[in-house]
């Protein structure tokens, strides 16, 4: 009698597929620290590309807030020329700076005769007529606008309204230009220290975030225009 014989059973599949290799636990490690770094430079990189980017957004509209402000100073210093009445000569720091009602703090400031009524200020009464204006820097605020109407000033004199004109004005300092001689000289915070005949300006000071700009504003009747300090 023939002895029946039997196959060998089949190897299971995954011994046809080969042995599957596994990671341990030193390169799964080493594998989530790499993915870290790689996050956190990327992360990086993408914070230092929105930084350039806010600042250079901002640059434009900071200029255009200094443009802004010299402009209507310019317009407000403009109108207080015409008005003065002495066109031609050079008006004393005595004229250009006059005492300041009691609700600015400051016992004089740079003045401002202001005809009708400019944008940015606002009153129940329109026309307005001549507007006086104190310009002050107060140190936690910026420079600020005091100003009244001739109505108000006639009810109350040290009656004033406040405008904030820039947050970011940081110094304000009196310079003199003597024709002549072609020289500046600083005067600081003093405008008697202005010499007589001299031309008087007020240099703004503006800081945003590092950007420093100046404004040379003249406030006398023959200040030369288009000067550098």
């Amino acid at each position: 009698m023939k002895r029946k014989t039997h196959a060998p059973a089949p190897a299971p599949l995954c011994l046809h597929r080969g042995r599957r290799a596994a990671f341990t636990l030193m390169e799964m490690l080493v594998a989530i620290a790499l993915t870290g770094i790689l996050l956190t430079g990327l992360a990086f990189v993408n914070y230092n590309i929105m930084t350039v980017w806010a600042a250079q957004a901002e640059d434009p509209l900071f200029d255009r807030h200094v443009d802004g402000l010299r402009r209507a100073l310019e317009a407000c210093a403009a109108e207080t020329v015409d008005a003065s009445g002495t066109q031609g000569t050079a008006r004393p720091a005595s004229q250009v700076f006059r005492a300041a009602p009691a609700s600015t703090g400051v016992d004089r400031a740079p003045y401002l005769r202001i005809t009708g009524a400019p944008p940015f200020l606002v009153s129940d009464t329109m026309p307005m007529g001549f507007v006086h204006a104190w310009l002050c820097m107060e140190a936690d605020t910026g420079l600020v606008l005091y100003w009244q109407t001739d109505a108000g000033r006639r009810d109350n004199q040290d009656a004033t309204q406040r405008l904030v004109l820039s947050p970011w004005v940081v110094s304000m300092e009196t310079l003199s230009y003597d024709a002549p001689s072609d020289g500046w000289d600083d005067a600081g915070a003093d405008p008697d220290a202005v010499p007589s005949g001299a031309s008087v300006f007020l240099q703004l000071t503006l800081n945003h975030r590092g950007q420093i700009r100046q404004i040379l504003l003249p406030l006398s009747d023959n200040a030369p225009r288009n000067l550098s300090y």
